[in-house]
């Protein structure tokens, strides 16, 4: 092992000697750019196994049952790929990829030594993993580690239906193929390989596919929203159509012969939006178009909206901005009267302490009306840095509704998520409010001199307006 560890040390040494100056591969010609790039790539490949090898043996020695014990969590990391993470410097699929090749060579090197053994007692040899002819052509360098990946996901796994060596025969076939195709291609063939092998398992491998659709999103601190998913193959073609239709002119579509579809060629390449910018507005009209069709349909009874925060003097001075709700940037007054112009205004006053003014009723709920007034004022979940935004909020009674009659009306409310919701009512924490703002206070067994804690409104359009209100004020003293 000591051998192993100063050759792999000499090795890297050995790069880091190749040239540090860019000049030096500037002054190839292009016969030796040529060959350094297939020097470079070999260098690649007989590299990756020994990375993968570390890192399988890193697996071993932090599996899960050995607990606290295991090598990655005695260094303070949370799984052996996250270990694996911090040395290389890569991403976390990188990382379980490593793992993920690696368990598989240390696994056919076992099973390769018991099986050697066995034959040398005169025992009868136990099967080597079906793996074995990948892990041969990796440790060779003549499959790289993307490839190896492929065709270990693309084959999956010994059942019922089939058998080992039926899989060993699929991944020789598929190793001869990795030097014709790209990683992608290779997962696609190793898949056909696993269907025609075994056509009963289709729909079943259908739905498991299926049950991994996903989609996320989340605003970004610059104001972006940004997100990502995963869609089976049905729903995926589905989007693919829309993207392709939204953009093909610009990816070389076919040639057009009606005079109309010419010219809606002519005008989407003349556009001066990039295809995903195009991909991007085509899905954002699609949204709109659904829910104007039938928004009950899809979305049960709350309706998708973009509400617009602007200020009675922005307005009157046409000058300034606007805020779009929930959101930390400012937008700008074209934009503020874009949305005038198609959603009218909702006029929303607000007193010198930055409350609404009452527009309560004498009933147990908050009216939608309210719901606005508070989302505006509140932008979400008022406890501490809790990042719930006001749509996921429940309105909550400062004064409880029974306890101390209290009244339902916009300063006696105000908006928390429904973990710190219960959190209040149930660990008998309260809220009080003085002037314009509100004051948490612990429960005398989390504190026990129950020193109030501030909930600041985390609403940008809130805070705009406090310095108009200052402002005003400096102006009307001077």
């Amino acid at each position: 092992m000591e051998n192993l560890a100063s050759t792999l040390r000499n090795a890297a040494d050995a790069v880091a000697r190749l040239g540090s100056e860019p000049g030096d591969i500037a002054r190839l010609d292009d016969g030796d750019l040529i060959a350094a790039q297939d020097l470079v790539g070999h260098l690649q490949r007989v590299m990756q196994p020994y990375g993968a090898w570390v890192a399988g043996e890193i697996a071993r020695r932090s599996r899960q049952e050995q607990g606290f014990d295991g090598l990655a969590k005695r260094e303070g990391f949370i799984d052996a790929a996250a270990l694996i993470q911090s040395k290389s410097g890569g991403t976390r699929a990188e990382a379980a990829k490593l793992v993920n090749i690696g368990t598989m060579i240390t696994e056919v090197a076992a099973a390769s030594s018991v099986a050697a053994a066995s034959t040398v007692d005169g025992h009868e040899p136990p099967s080597v993993p079906w793996q074995q002819p990948v892990v041969a052509a990796l440790l060779a360098g003549t499959l790289a580690l993307d490839g190896a990946e492929s065709i270990r996901k693309g084959l999956g796994g010994i059942d019922d239906a089939v058998a080992a060596f039926d899989l060993r025969k699929a991944a020789e076939i598929l190793v001869e193929e990795s030097m014709l195709v790209n990683a992608d291609r290779l997962f696609a063939r190793a898949r056909q390989l696993r269907d025609e092998l075994d056509a009963a398992g289709i729909a079943r491998r259908e739905r498991e596919r299926r049950e991994l659709r996903y989609f996320s999103v989340r605003r970004r601190p610059d104001g972006m929203v940004v997100g990502g998913f995963a869609l089976a193959d049905e729903d995926g073609q589905l989007l693919l159509d829309a993207y392709d239709s939204a953009t093909s002119p610009r990816r070389g579509g076919p040639r057009f012969v009606e005079q109309a579809d010419v010219e809606r060629s002519d005008a989407m390449v003349a556009d001066t939006r990039t295809p995903g910018q195009l991909a991007a507005d085509a899905i954002t009209e699609l949204l709109r178009i659904g829910i104007d069709a039938d928004p009950r349909l899809v979305l049960g009874r709350r309706r998708p909206s973009v509400r617009v925060v602007v200020s009675e003097r922005v307005l009157h001075e046409r000058a300034g901005h606007g805020r779009i709700e929930g959101a930390s940037d400012p937008i700008a007054f074209e934009t503020v009267e874009r949305h005038l112009c198609s959603s009218g205004v909702i006029g929303i006053k607000f007193d010198d302490d930055g409350q609404c003014v009452n527009v309560g009723r004498d009933q147990r709920l908050f009216t939608e009306r309210q719901r606005i007034g508070l989302a505006i004022r509140d932008a979400g979940c008022r406890v501490g840095d809790c990042d719930r935004p006001a749509s996921w909020c429940e309105a909550h009674h400062i004064d409880y509704w029974a306890r101390d009659q209290g009244k339902t009306d916009i300063a006696g409310g105000i908006l928390l998520c429904r973990h710190h919701h219960m959190l209040i009512h149930d660990n008998h924490w309260e809220i009080i409010r003085k002037g314009g703002g509100y004051w948490l206070i612990p429960p005398k067994s989390v504190d026990i001199q129950q020193r109030p804690r501030s909930m600041p409104s985390k609403s940008a359009a809130m805070h705009d307006l406090s310095r108009e209100l200052t402002a005003a004020t400096s102006a009307a003293m001077a």
